[in-house]
């Protein structure tokens, strides 16, 4: 996506993609692939992949750092802790392996796999952080100085030949860019603050930072900020003005410090359950974890609407890292884990993995905990493609007396009944998820939100 993006100067593809890599869901964003220890996602799965999976992170960061950014640094340096770990582990040298689950639940490593030959991955990095920086990697020095100089990729989709690349001797020059201003710029909203981080410029300096179009001298080498003068419920604009004379402007945010009025949110059943909710413009986004919901004892979080809303329409964003997820829409009577609920879900079929089937299903919890699937109609492709969640879908639950009546879509437009179902007493409509994985949250995105 970076070398498309930079090939075709798109730069809404380029923010999409610098934003993917320090905060995407899946097994491919930095923080989700490489752990404080070292350790890869794939540490467990074999060492060629592992090796492949940092040879295409340290790509990126070399795309970013040609246009005038500091991918290399992200998160303290983890891509160099990444490449340490894995070259002293396949250069004889004991690591700390922990075991581990993969963000789509499909993948769980015990122990590391099996040492293998070192792959010609190590001069790029070498030559970034030490030679350039003068940072320690005494791991992939040893791999450097073994296998020097670096040949053909063996096979594998990665560059190779990265001595004849990236060889330098210190003191070498390494032009900069022209000017860029800060990229990728990223907003949390945390109890009376809104947390921003951004990926930093080579040249970083003090920039501009604008809220709600009044703008702010910030240093930017920080690569964050909070903002503290925020009032509750309501929404603020964010975005950096670029230098003169530059063309790229990073992409703004919007965010909701805290939740709008009238809404109410939080964790179902368990309370240690990772959880979050997050308004971000017309976005809402439930960040959470859990093994599921319409069960026993329900895990996972439930994002209410204002206590009159007696119906909502909602779109689903589609590609969910969690391939156990479960979300949709929901008439509860509370937060608890055996409220009385009627449902509207989606969710996949318990049996299988991989290429699995999606259904979307309404479900009834009565007052003594008895369940009952009122009715299910299975998702296909444009929704469904190879087993994947690819296409949204529409959501409608309304409420008429003391009946609820649901429907869903895969285009806004044809609708598909799945019946009605009596409300539960003290109801609450609104928005529910549960990455189906009690150890790793999920984020499931709503937008296009008619209460």
């Amino acid at each position: 996506m970076m070398a498309i993006a930079v090939f075709c100067d798109d730069e809404v593809l380029l923010e999409r993609a610098l934003l993917y890599y320090l905060h995407g869901d899946g097994d491919g964003s930095l923080a989700h692939y490489i752990y404080d220890n070292g350790q890869c996602q794939e540490s467990g799965r074999d060492q060629q992949h592992t090796q492949l999976g940092l040879a295409h992170m340290g790509d990126a960061c070399q795309i970013a750092w040609n246009q005038g950014w500091d991918l290399y640094g992200a998160n303290g340096n983890s891509l160099l802790r990444g490449f340490e770990y894995t070259a002293a582990y396949n250069l004889g040298e004991k690591v700390e392996f922990r075991p581990d689950i993969d963000r789509t639940g499909q993948y769980r490593h015990n122990v590391i796999s099996p040492p293998s030959s070192l792959r010609p991955i190590y001069e790029q990095i070498f030559a970034h952080y030490r030679v350039r920086r003068g940072l320690p990697a005494p791991a992939v020095q040893k791999a450097v100085e073994k296998i020097r100089p670096e040949g053909a990729a063996q096979g594998a989709d990665h560059t190779g030949f990265g001595t004849l690349l990236y060889a330098c001797a210190e003191g070498d020059p390494d032009p900069v860019p022209r000017a860029v201003p800060p990229a990728a710029l990223y907003a949390v909203s945390r109890k009376d603050a809104i947390a921003l981080d951004w990926l930093r410029a080579r040249n970083a300096e003090s920039v501009v930072l604008e809220r709600d179009g009044a703008g702010q001298l910030i240093d930017s080498r920080g690569g964050s900020w909070i903002d503290h003068r925020v009032i509750s419920e309501r929404r603020y604009t964010y975005g950096f003005s670029a230098p003169a004379g530059i063309r790229f402007r990073p992409a703004p945010v919007s965010i909701t410090a805290g939740l709008p009025a009238g809404w109410a949110s939080g964790a179902l059943g368990n309370p240690s359950i990772a959880g979050d909710v997050q308004f971000k413009g017309k976005v809402v986004t439930l960040c959470a974890a859990g093994k599921g919901l319409m069960q026993p004892a329900d895990e996972g979080q439930f994002a209410a609407a204002p206590e009159a809303t007696s119906g909502i329409v909602v779109r689903s964003i589609p590609k969910i890292a969690s391939q156990f997820v479960v979300f949709g829409v929901a008439c509860r009577s509370g937060f608890a884990a055996d409220a009385p609920a009627v449902t509207l879900l989606v969710l996949p079929e318990s049996s299988s993995r991989g290429r699995r089937g999606w259904h979307v299903r309404l479900m009834a919890r009565d007052s003594s905990g008895k369940m009952t699937v009122l009715s299910e109609h299975p998702l296909t492709a444009p929704v469904v493609t190879y087993g994947r969640l690819v296409g949204p879908v529409w959501f409608r639950m309304e409420s008429t007396k003391s009946m609820l009546e649901a429907a869903f879509s895969a285009d806004g437009v044809r609708w598909t009944s799945l019946g009605r179902a009596l409300c539960p007493l003290g109801i609450r409509i609104g928005l529910v998820a549960a990455s189906g994985i009690p150890e790793v949250a999920t984020s499931v995105r709503f937008e296009m939100i008619s209460l």
